[in-house]
């Protein structure tokens, strides 16, 4: 059995709440008239409910990934400000076994 998350178990709750909407509209004693009208309401609100689940989702998402990209932002930053550190250091390493090396030379 797979996992399935809220939005996931919502959905198919909407989607199985507008199907039976729609087969009672069917079934229902009405002129062809009055099932059009309702059949057009009922779109029309799925649409906009659906409408308005996706613009929130876009909303949710944009917002995580932002959250996401300024971690990642500042993880990039704190390397780097560890890369310059230990640049600095081998550079000093580096500089401190050339003085030592021509130290040792003019002592010979």
């Amino acid at each position: 059995m797979s996992d399935n998350t809220a939005a996931d178990r919502i959905t198919y709750l909407l989607i199985g709440a507008g199907l039976g909407a729609a087969f009672a509209l069917l079934f229902a004693p009405k002129s062809g008239r009055e099932l059009r009208d309702d059949l057009g309401d009922l779109s029309r609100k799925t649409y906009s409910k659906g409408a308005d689940g996706v613009r929130d989702a876009s909303h949710r998402i944009n917002e995580g990934a932002q959250g996401v990209a300024g971690r990642v932002t500042e993880s990039v930053h704190s390397v780097r400000e560890g890369f310059e550190k230990q640049k600095g250091n081998i550079a000093s390493a580096i500089d401190a076994g050339k003085q030592a090396y021509k130290e040792e030379r003019g002592r010979s």
